[in-house]
């Protein structure tokens, strides 16, 4: 538990570097669809391993996660989420990285005066098709594509396979860029950073003074230093998996869907993502059958279910809240809100007023502006980058991390193993392309 990163950078990133770098050699372009499909085990097979990884490398921070809530409960009492949160804050990681190479990108571009006049003036679509044309516009060409280069597998969801990711599909890049440009240095990543790294160290120097006691000092200090890890190997392994892994398992089904297409069973190689497993093997095998209707009905079924909201339960079985579920739910049921208010629970001290965006999706990220505040359902790592903009962020699920039963309360977080979840393809469950994809 000590060496949780040790094991990530030693061990496990360099498997998944390894696993990647296999699935990008397992598609040649004269592969026909039959034997891309009776060689799509192999790609199954490590997805498998992807997952295997991806537990190995948070289950223990989880654990040490849970005992510093649980240490900090027993001493700190209402302030333990207070001195927690901030005791493992403001410590490097690859969605940080990315956000400041970003802003370093931007930086470059104040010194490309024409680049920066065509981004502040044109949509990011209009400005990837002038850009060329413009003073140094090609010299930002190439430092787009260094960026992309190493920071490109991205997408939408981080987890979907059926979004395109950054690499493919720029504009929330460029968007990000062109907002930076007038961002002051004390809002940089880098600068923001750094006050969160400052306010970890003098709220530990306040836990350890009200400890007082050298064993207790001791004990909080390497629970403390355990969990420091979990912030870290959360970004980092959802990059190097969950992004950077499962990106390049897109592009193999890409060239499923291209192989279907030359064979005239679907119509673009992006309808491969609304079909099963089983049916991209009939598929390469009886073309002629209507694959095509099939994917309009599905696609359908989808874009029905993006605009829905989700029940709090789907199938049978009893609700385990977490404590923070718990405090939310007790939040929702003190009564009638005052006009103009919405109940919620603060993630991050502090008080903000200032214009409320409503941001769905990625590529709505244009219409975000510097300290405006951003509301979402719910965001993952990729939206990182608009963090360093925005004034506040308002979601309808996440919040706190807690793991660790509340002294504060009687209600428990249920262990993941426990948890009664619907399965994919079950009756009840809205349909996902990824599905297919994943088998």
């Amino acid at each position: 538990m000590d060496r949780l990163v040790q094991l990530l950078e030693s061990s496990y990133r360099p498997e998944v570097d390894v696993l990647t770098r296999s699935l990008r050699s397992w598609a040649n372009p004269d592969d026909t669809a039959d034997s891309l499909m009776k060689r799509f085990d192999e790609i199954e097979a490590i997805i498998g391993r992807l997952g295997e990884l991806h537990e190995l490398t948070m289950g223990l921070a989880n654990t040490a996660a849970a005992q510093f809530s649980r240490f900090c409960d027993e001493e700190f009492g209402e302030d333990a989420v207070r001195i927690a949160e901030a005791a493992i804050a403001g410590l490097s990681n690859e969605s940080f990285e990315s956000a400041d190479a970003l802003w370093q990108l931007s930086q470059q571009v104040q010194s490309m005066p024409k680049v920066a006049e065509l981004l502040r003036e044109r949509s990011a679509e209009h400005f990837l098709d002038e850009v060329n044309g413009v003073e140094n516009g090609g010299e930002f060409r190439l430092l787009l594509d260094e960026f992309l280069d190493e920071w490109g597998q991205r997408n939408e969801s981080f987890n979907e396979l059926a979004f395109q990711t950054w690499r493919e599909d720029p504009r929330f890049v460029v968007s990000t860029v062109a907002a930076y440009l007038d961002v002051t240095d004390d809002r940089s990543p880098t600068a923001m950073n750094r006050r969160v790294a400052k306010a970890r160290e003098a709220i530990t120097a306040e836990a350890e003074e009200r400890l007082a006691d050298p064993e207790k000092i001791d004990a909080f200090r390497l629970v403390q230093r355990r969990t420091q890890q979990r912030p870290v190997l959360i970004e980092d392994h959802n990059y190097s998996i969950d992004q950077r892994a499962f990106s390049t398992i897109r592009v193999l089904c890409l060239a499923v869907g291209k192989a279907l297409t030359n064979l005239g069973a679907i119509d673009e190689a992006e309808d491969v993502f609304f079909l099963h497993r089983d049916e991209l093997s009939e598929a390469a095998e009886h073309p002629g059958l209507p694959w095509g209707s099939i994917v309009e009905e599905r696609k359908q079924e989808w874009e029905r279910w993006k605009n829905q909201l989700p029940p709090s339960l789907i199938g049978e079985g009893e609700i385990h809240m977490d404590p923070v579920r718990a405090q939310m739910q007790g939040l929702l049921d003190i009564g009638d809100p005052k006009d103009g208010e919405i109940p919620g629970l603060a993630a991050s001290g502090g008080q903000v007023q200032g214009t409320a965006r409503l941001i769905l999706t990625l590529q709505d990220a244009h219409r975000f502006k510097p300290v405006n505040i951003l509301v979402n359902y719910s965001t993952a790592p990729p939206w990182t980058p608009l963090f360093a903009i925005a004034a506040a962020v308002v979601t309808d699920s996440g919040g706190r991390y807690r793991t660790a039963p509340s002294s504060h309360g009687n209600t428990r977080s249920r262990p993941w193993s426990e948890q009664k979840l619907p399965q994919h393809g079950s009756k009840t469950e809205p349909y996902s392309p990824s599905m297919a994809a994943k088998g």
